[in-house]
């Protein structure tokens, strides 16, 4: 059975030459499927004119042919920079490997296109192709920086171009942060866009770092290219093998804003001795 994903981006630029007729024109020679486009229900100039807070510019829905991914696109100007009151760290680390001058684009940039798309077909991959076609013309087009919320990060149009050449693990960016004193937190963000629980494990010890990472991004992988079901593929109570390094065991984490998938979170932790307590942290290995 078909799993149906949404999948959320933002484009922020500081082109004014974004128009609905603009973004029509930019999407009509990818062939993408049933393309509707939807004027704003009042002028935009005199909006703007009026001291509008933010005006929309227009609107586009999209149907691919076979049904298998729609899109909705809602391109609207602010009247301040639209990341205003994003603070320093976390700009920071949304725009790590964006030049210079796409950076300031994302910083001080007031015109934003808010794509929503749902993949509704069981090869989300292919789905998440559809959708790089469309981010990358619409960012090369108005020179704009693509915000991917769930895998929390920025990338240029180029930089997601790449990715119809990549696995799909390329989708997921993992976070390496630190826990304790000498431990790490490892935790992935994006495996939600392929309809999966995000996943982390805590407490790992820094001369485990490199291991646990390797783990993480193995696990990842798979999940991302699972086959459709009717849930996550990796659910609480299930043991991973650790060549050399022992066996975790998945447990269900607290969800939070951040991390949580539509399903929630799974905690990779480090299975107890025999009538020992599990532990909430990596940091015994068996």
């Amino acid at each position: 059975m078909p799993r149906t994903v949404p999948l959320d981006f933002l484009i922020i630029t500081a082109s004014p030459a974004v128009t609905l007729a603009a973004v029509e024109e930019t999407l009509a020679p990818l062939r993408l499927g049933m393309v509707s486009a939807f004027p704003p229900t009042e002028d935009p100039e005199q909006a703007w004119a009026d001291g509008r807070e933010r005006v929309a510019l227009g609107r586009v829905g999209i149907r691919e042919t076979l049904g298998r991914v729609e899109a909705t696109l809602v391109m609207e100007r602010h009247r301040r920079a639209v990341m205003q009151g994003l603070g320093p760290d976390a700009l920071a680390r949304l725009l790590n490997g964006i030049n210079a001058e796409r950076q300031q684009t994302f910083r001080a940039g007031n015109i934003s296109i808010d794509l929503r798309f749902t993949l509704v077909d069981a090869d989300l991959h292919w789905c998440h192709l559809w959708a790089v076609s469309c981010l990358e013309a619409l960012g090369e087009r108005f020179d704009g920086v693509i915000f991917d919320p769930a895998a929390q990060r920025c990338q240029a149009p180029e930089q997601a171009g790449r990715l119809r050449e990549a696995s799909p693990s390329a989708f997921i960016t993992l976070h390496n942060e630190a826990w304790g004193p000498e431990t790490r937190w490892l935790h992935t963000h994006g495996l939600q866009k392929f309809g999966q629980p995000e996943l982390e494990i805590v407490g790992v010890p820094q001369p485990l770092e490199n291991t646990g990472a390797g783990v993480l991004r193995i696990i990842a992988e798979t999940l991302a290219q699972s086959a459709p079901g009717n849930g996550p593929a990796l659910r609480a109570g299930m043991q991973v093998e650790c060549e050399g390094a022992g066996m975790l065991v998945t447990r269900n984490a607290p969800i939070d804003s951040e991390h949580q998938a539509a399903f929630g979170r799974l905690r990779l932790v480090t299975a107890p001795a025999p009538g020992a307590q599990l532990e909430q942290d990596a940091s015994e290995v068996i």
